[in-house]
């Protein structure tokens, strides 16, 4: 069975390039049962994992758009698709889904009120009983719908509503969505250090008492300080796992079905964990959104002196430095919570995921450090708890327990000295980023470069970005500009963090650069021989025929060291890899997977490259 080659391979083979191999024969197997039998449901969905494996995420969304999933089926199925849409850039794509999982919800809530009604009118007491029971026990405590919401909130930025022509059609030439007039990120949506961000946040405001809005996150997070077994409890699961168990994908001899109170479906995120990410998605826009709000009533100083601030600003600083304490209690319970994961199996984890966990905390503290600068320039105080001392451990205490900073000196002085531990932090980020993109990312491994690059600009860097913007317009304000780097502490720290965020987003960009990881992994030469394509299609045959022809090749003499023999043994001892239908659909899958990962890069490049131009501005010399 393809799950059987998918997983057993996977782990006797040596070589990154037959376990690529082995993937791209599994696929080609899937194309062509799905080619025969078009409707069959259980080979799509065997398709789309097999083919996020392949970091595929387009040709995935294809497969999960076949299967015609609607209505209830949001909620129960979407888990298929949605993670391999945020790991690949389909941004765009992932709050469309998302945003239709919360109209089913909104859409639900009202008909079951409707239907309910009339059902008690007609004395049908236990209809009314069990609707009632399911919108209060199921909908509105939806597991997805939380998740649904924290990812549209993180993903508005990152997402483009501009003219039709720009936006990838099916079949066309050009993967690019992007315009090259219009800058993309928050181009439409989100807050982004542009504009309209105080009007966006001020409608997030609002629309965070709305249960069926994704802004409500922001509400739910704040009163979870901490992911207890009791908040574990208040969310229903009503994702659909049977669907993996059929034949093709579901073995009891298979190692991940053993012991499965330990062992998780392989394919499907934890409970705990989607609601870790859910709430720290809604504590991380609480700030963003506060920030925000305080920038737009900051008062320059008068004459050297700071300016008292008036009812206003004093309420917003306080609610900043309310929510920061909020944020760091929770997230201090979920890297406690992680911590205590005794379980041999998941010890075991790739040690990409964990360097992946330290860059995430490496910008989620530089997060933190820049909401405190904030509340230090404009209130002249900030909250002793977050200063990493550990012998503060009394919430009650750290609510009251702040210092002030009456001058303008005090303040500049203590922003620089907070500056330089982002800018301390931030350069643990790229020193683990650079150790982990420096090893070569095999297909099929929990973690892949360019999916961590996605993950984090959606998760951590955007909102980062949007702090260092919102600190730098502060800096602005209190006279210490850009010009001032040579001349004033504050703004020379300033930019040295600036430049330190460039240079890691520097680094993920170069990691891009690896994409198609088919020819980097497997040191493809397609110019060799070779030029004067007509276009990108025209390369994407060329790499797909250089792939086609090396794994049809006898050349490589890798084997199995348990079993002695090499993929080629396999595709040459094979009738359908040998045959005409086989080398077809082999075709198909190479060149569908090369599509699909330069449509990744093609759609995370023109945010990085925003970022660095704008970051870029910060290394004034004179």
């Amino acid at each position: 069975s393809l799950e059987l080659y998918d997983y057993n391979y996977h782990h006797s083979f040596s070589s990154q390039k037959d376990t690529t191999y082995l993937l791209l024969y599994a696929a080609s197997l899937l194309e062509g049962a799905i080619h025969h039998s078009p409707y069959n449901p259980q080979l799509k969905i065997a398709a789309i994992q097999t083919y996020a494996t392949l970091h595929a995420p387009s040709r995935s969304l294809e497969l999960y758009d076949d299967l015609g999933i609607k209505h209830i089926q949001l909620d129960s199925c979407a888990y298929l698709i949605l993670p391999t849409l945020l790991h690949g850039g389909l941004y765009a794509e992932a709050v469309q889904l998302c945003a239709s999982i919360i109209n089913l919800h909104s859409t639900t809530s009202k008909d079951v009120g409707n239907y309910a009604a009339k059902s008690y009118e007609n004395g049908l007491f236990t209809k009314t009983k069990e609707m009632m029971e399911f919108q209060c026990c199921n909908m509105n405590c939806s597991l997805t719908l939380l998740q649904a919401k924290g990812v549209i909130m993180d993903c508005a930025a990152l997402i483009y509503s501009g003219d039709d022509s720009t936006h990838k059609k099916k079949g066309a030439s050009s993967l690019s969505p992007f315009s090259s007039s219009v800058l993309p990120l928050g181009a439409k949506h989100g807050i982004c250090g542009g504009d309209y961000d105080l009007e966006r946040a001020t409608k997030m405001i609002h629309d965070s008492y709305n249960f069926f809005s994704a802004p409500s996150i922001m509400t739910i997070a704040s009163s979870s300080s901490t992911t207890t077994s009791t908040t574990k409890d208040d969310y229903s699961d009503n994702r659909d796992s049977t669907i993996y168990d059929f034949e093709i994908l579901h073995h009891s001899t298979s190692p991940r079905n053993q012991d499965k109170e330990q062992q998780p479906n392989y394919y499907i995120t934890t409970k705990e964990e989607i609601i870790q990410d859910s709430l720290l998605r809604g504590h991380a826009h609480n700030l963003l959104v506060r920030a925000t709000l305080i920038l737009s009533v900051a008062k320059p100083p008068k004459k050297g002196k700071v300016t008292k601030p008036d009812s206003i600003l004093l309420s917003r600083c306080e609610s900043l430095l309310q929510s920061v304490q909020n944020a760091n209690l929770f997230a201090s319970a979920s890297c406690d919570g992680s911590n205590e994961d005794n379980n041999e199996s998941n010890q075991g984890k790739k040690k990409e995921k964990k360097e992946e966990q330290m860059i995430q905390l490496n910008m989620w503290n530089s997060m933190i450090g820049l909401c405190r600068i904030i509340a230090v320039l404009t209130i002249g105080e900030e909250d002793v708890k977050n200063n990493g001392d550990s012998n503060s451990n009394n919430a009650t205490d750290a609510k009251t327990a702040t210092v002030s900073f009456n001058t303008l000196a005090d303040r500049e002085t203590k922003a620089a000295s907070l500056l330089s531990i982002i800018t301390e932090e931030i350069n643990d980020a790229q020193k683990t980023f650079s150790h982990f993109s420096s090893s070569p990312s095999i297909v099929g491994e929990e973690s892949d470069t360019a999916e961590v690059v996605c993950k984090l600009l959606s998760d951590r860097l955007v909102s980062l970005y949007l702090l260092l913007e919102i600190v730098g317009k502060l800096f602005v304000l209190y006279g210490w500009g850009k010009r001032k780097r040579m001349t004033r502490e504050g703004a020379g720290k300033l930019a040295d963090m600036a430049l330190t965020l460039k240079s890691l987003i520097v680094d993920m960009r170069a990691a891009l650069s690896n994409y198609p990881s088919l020819l980097h992994a497997n040191q493809i030469d397609v110019n060799e021989g070779g030029g004067g394509g007509k276009g990108e299609d025209d390369d994407v045959d060329k790499q797909t025929m250089a792939l086609l022809n090396e794994i049809y090749s006898n050349n490589d003499t890798t084997s199995s060291p348990s079993s002695g023999y090499s993929i080629h043994d396999i595709i040459s001892s094979t009738d359908y890899a040998q045959s005409k239908e086989g080398k077809v659909m082999i075709e198909n899958v190479i060149r569908n997977v090369l599509l699909s990962q330069r449509e990744t890069k093609e759609r995370v490049y023109p945010f990085l490259n925003q970022m660095v131009d704008i970051l870029e501005l910060y290394n004034v010399t004179d």
